[in-house]
């Protein structure tokens, strides 16, 4: 399995302990560290909801957005090994966390969304937000339920607000994030009726400073399940090579210097048997070669501008 990052669900009320039972069971399967939920419609969360949500013994942290009514309700949730927070700041549409990716050692904003479906309040949350976020002036990746759509082919049917659709994607270029191809699903919310109508409302949008960090990150869908919306997840793709493969040239052979440090290594180990004199000849030819390989590259590179300007003051002779 890929490793989930960050985890996302409109959930549509966790009133019931069914609710809460399958989040807590979607956390532990996909081992997210962050998980963001909309419309909990829950006013308060506790102590013994979060151990519903996370399990009784999870040391994950958490704040919330209350509900109004049964109206709207948001909760992030993380693990503090992972994400290290700092400030906090919380709104009725949204919720930033600001503070450090432990592993990566990356101060950033994490933003959980959960917008309007009315197109003018939504886009006067889109200017409170991004205004807060150039204060903050970090990276930041915003996840959520968005509630409007980036273009008309992230809708199956029925009319499209291309005004709506403008100042969303306006919202992503000002704030220069990305929005990631989504994998498992082309839509993430469905009506569930007679004539079902599908739309892309959910998403991650990221900086690119996490992309140089997690080289093959993605997003993808998972099954609705209990919601109308598919949770997404963040995740980086675990992809297995195998072992390195150690690699010897015969050139090596031909410096002295490398030929006496491989025969120092044989004698210190000969008598440990033939596997652990064949890892010290090994550790000592990586490390030889590793020394040597910043000249080398060094002498390709001027040897190849030399080259290219040769080449270039000969086309100009001609």
């Amino acid at each position: 399995m890929n490793r989930c990052l960050l985890l996302s669900w409109n959930i549509r009320g966790l009133g019931k302990f069914e609710k809460k039972a399958t989040v807590r069971n979607l956390v532990k399967k996909t081992r997210a560290k962050i998980l963001f939920l909309q419309e909990s419609k829950l006013q308060e969360v506790n102590g013994k909801i979060a151990g519903q949500l996370f399990g009784k013994h999870s040391s994950f942290n958490y704040c919330f957005s209350s509900s109004i009514g049964s109206a709207g309700g948001i909760i992030t949730s993380w693990d503090p090994d992972f994400f290290e927070i700092e400030n906090r700041l919380i709104d009725r549409n949204y919720i930033i966390l600001i503070g450090k990716l432990v592993k990566e050692n990356i101060r950033c904003c994490l933003v959980n969304v959960y917008a309007s479906n009315d197109d003018s309040h939504r886009l006067q949350m889109f200017h409170a937000l991004k205004n807060n976020l150039f204060d903050f002036n970090l990276p930041v990746i915003l996840g959520g339920d968005f509630n409007v759509v980036s273009s008309t082919e992230e809708r199956s049917e029925g009319s499209v607000n291309k005004v709506a659709i403008r100042n969303f994607n306006s919202f992503i270029e000002e704030l220069a994030v990305i929005d990631l191809p989504l994998h498992g699903s082309r839509f993430t919310w469905s009506n569930y009726r007679d004539n079902p109508s599908f739309s892309r409302l959910d998403r991650f949008l990221l900086s690119t400073e996490f992309l140089r960090v997690w080289l093959d990150i993605l997003q993808s869908a998972f099954p609705k399940g209990i919601s109308d919306h598919n949770p997404i997840c963040l995740a980086i793709l675990n992809t297995c090579w195998g072992p390195r493969p150690f690699k010897w040239f015969n050139h090596l052979a031909d410096d002295n210097e490398y030929v006496e440090q491989i025969i120092e290594a044989y004698n210190m180990a000969s008598r440990e048997g033939i596997e652990k004199m064949l890892k010290k000849c090994k550790l000592v030819s990586k490390a030889w070669v590793q020394s040597k390989s910043g000249n080398s590259i060094q002498e390709m590179e001027k040897r190849c501008a030399e080259i290219e300007e040769i080449i270039v003051k000969g086309n100009y002779d001609q």
